[in-house]
């Protein structure tokens, strides 16, 4: 079993009510709003009542869970290296909420502040929903480094309940919700990691090893390993988010280059996306360039002749000496 004091003490006064501590927040004019249409907005109680929270942890305003830093930071990473070194199950969560760039830019900051209470509202009152027993540390942690992650630490799960969690609980997370006033999407990205997943293996065979030499040692190293390994998970999934946004058939029903410009513009905004996606966007130009150049010749064979001295890559070529250039090319970007 693990022991959720284990290893640090402290000296603080009784803990205030999380909402008396807080009661002094301007109200956010968006909350009433999306609560009305259904959409979670608040931190589950599991995870803010005082009684779970200890003195060490400083609360993130806007959420109310604990900040992963200091001596709580040390806390979570002294909770795991015991779970690690008694080979009890253990499970870790990491959350990436998506579009807060776009949430800021269409709606205000305070409407940004509610796409990240959304992404910290999910996933609490989903693992609430696990129902776990009072023997599982379950702990929901603000990252430092960003406002709009958050990592969760399950510790002392059974096989059923890792079962429970490999089944659906990611997609469950990542669910999308849709609103209409104003027109938004709330999702985020997830990645789960436990203590039997293979890429992990490694570095719980690391710490075993580290804690034979330091049997009192904190896995730091390890731990930040693990949050590395799910961080990297999250941006290779934002990356195929971001190619699946590119607005293909729009684009390949476009008829000139200034349409496909208002497209892109329209479709894609001043949101937040990835090298690929810039880089199928420099393709996309590269290719409406070639193909607004096609009527300058006088036969396909002298413009095939042209385009290939260019050293242009295969699909393109493809489209472009095509009888649907457009319809050809921009279906093979997510083919």
């Amino acid at each position: 079993m693990i022991d959720s004091n284990a290893e640090i003490t402290a000296t603080h006064e009784p803990r205030t009510d999380i909402n008396e501590l807080f009661s002094d927040e301007p109200e956010n004019p968006w909350q009433k709003r999306l609560e009305i249409q259904g959409v979670p907005v608040e931190t589950h109680l599991l995870f803010t009542n005082p009684n779970n929270l200890r003195e060490e942890a400083d609360l993130d305003p806007l959420t109310k869970l604990p900040i992963e830093q200091g001596l709580f930071r040390t806390h979570v990473v002294t909770l795991l290296t015991h779970a690690i070194q008694q080979d009890i199950p253990w499970a870790l969560i990491s959350c990436d909420v998506d579009n807060l760039k776009a949430g800021n830019t269409k709606h205000g900051r305070e409407f940004g502040d509610m796409v990240i209470k959304v992404g910290a509202a999910v996933l609490t009152q989903e693992i609430a929903k696990l129902g776990l027993p009072p023997d599982v540390v379950q702990i929901v942690t603000r990252q430092t480094s960003a406002a709009d992650e958050s990592v969760a630490l399950l510790l002392g799960l059974s096989e059923d309940q890792l079962s429970k969690l490999h089944d659906t609980f990611v997609q469950n997370i990542e669910r999308k919700i849709n609103v209409q006033d104003p027109e938004f999407t709330f999702s985020q990205t997830a990645s789960l990691l436990t203590s039997d997943s293979p890429e992990v293996q490694e570095y719980i065979t690391s710490t075993q090893e580290y804690l034979e030499q330091n049997p009192e040692g904190v896995a730091y190293k390890e731990y930040l390993a693990i949050k590395e390994i799910a961080d990297t998970e999250i941006k290779l999934k934002k990356i195929a988010k971001d190619i699946e946004r590119i607005p293909t058939d729009k684009l390949a029903s476009a008829n000139t280059y200034t349409e496909i410009q208002n497209i892109l513009k329209i479709e894609l905004g001043d949101s937040r996306i990835s090298t690929q996606v810039l880089e199928h966007v420099i393709g996309i130009i590269t290719f409406e360039n070639y193909l607004r150049c096609k009527d300058t010749f006088t036969s396909t064979e002298e413009y095939t002749t042209f385009i290939a001295q260019l050293g242009i890559g295969e699909n393109m070529m493809r489209a472009l000496t095509s009888d649907n250039p457009r319809h050809i090319f921009y279906t093979s970007l997510v083919a």
